[in-house]
């Protein structure tokens, strides 16, 4: 795979890892529960993980000098934590829970959410909250990823495989038409020297990486907001007063 290839494939991954990884860890810093921090940093420590193993994936298919330091980088943490887990059992623990939460993001979000359903003063709403939450986010990126059609990467054995989806929006009819126009408004840019053409190569994967970090956020934050309502509705349902955000801010 050519080096922009590469680039253009995993980027919305690497541009969305740092979008979220960020969040995350103000979630853990803001937590009232140590647990649940201590859950928040960790799932921030692998988004951060992620983007890092995305970077040192397109620089094994790219060349040049910083592709290079990159791969030589990664190639000594990855020998750094061999000797580590092999010295110190402590360290070969936590090594392995590190590298699970990387593969596994989204079920240790949904730990998350248990975890401060059970910590929390009413654990009814929060379960609905929090579940609901979860679960439209994964509808929401589902989605996105299919819409925009952003490849599936997964790491095995010190392998890092990028696979192609075919984009649902190609399909739609006015796709040819906006196409040309942001063509033209590319080349456009380009002949005026506004940004150079591997820029504007760059662009397209950068935009969707932001889009599907909008669109996970947004299906999260829609969700919270039908879990509250059911919750009211339930506690309307059987007499009781529902605590409001402040209240039940957890152990959350």
């Amino acid at each position: 795979m050519a080096g922009i290839e590469a680039i253009s494939m995993i980027l919305p991954s690497i541009t969305s890892g740092t979008i979220f990884a960020p969040r995350r860890a103000n979630k853990g810093a803001e937590s009232n529960n140590a647990l649940v921090a201590a859950m928040n940093f960790g799932i921030a420590g692998g988004q951060i993980g992620n983007v890092f193993r995305g970077v040192a994936g397109v620089a094994k298919a790219s060349t040049g000098d910083i592709a290079a330091k990159i791969v030589e980088l990664d190639n000594k943490i990855i020998n750094a934590s061999d000797k580590l887990s092999k010295a110190d059992k402590i360290a070969n623990g936590m090594l392995k829970a590190g590298s699970f939460t990387m593969r596994n993001i989204n079920p240790a979000i949904g730990a998350t959410e248990l975890v401060k359903a059970l910590f929390a003063k009413d654990k009814t709403d929060a379960a609905l909250t929090g579940g609901c939450a979860f679960g439209s986010m994964l509808l929401g990126e589902y989605g996105v990823k299919n819409l925009f059609g952003l490849a599936k990467t997964s790491y095995k054995n010190g392998v890092y495989t990028v696979t192609p989806r075919t984009a649902l929006y190609k399909k739609l009819d006015c796709y040819p038409v906006v196409k040309e126009q942001l063509k033209a408004i590319a080349d456009y840019l380009v002949t005026k020297h506004i940004v150079s053409e591997k820029v504007i190569k760059h662009v397209p994967p950068i935009a969707k990486g932001v889009l599907f970090a909008l669109g996970s956020i947004f299906s999260y934050a829609g969700g919270r907001k039908i879990g509250k309502a059911l919750s009211n509705k339930y506690k309307e349902i059987k007499g009781e007063t529902p605590l409001n955000n402040q209240e039940n801010r957890e152990a959350a």
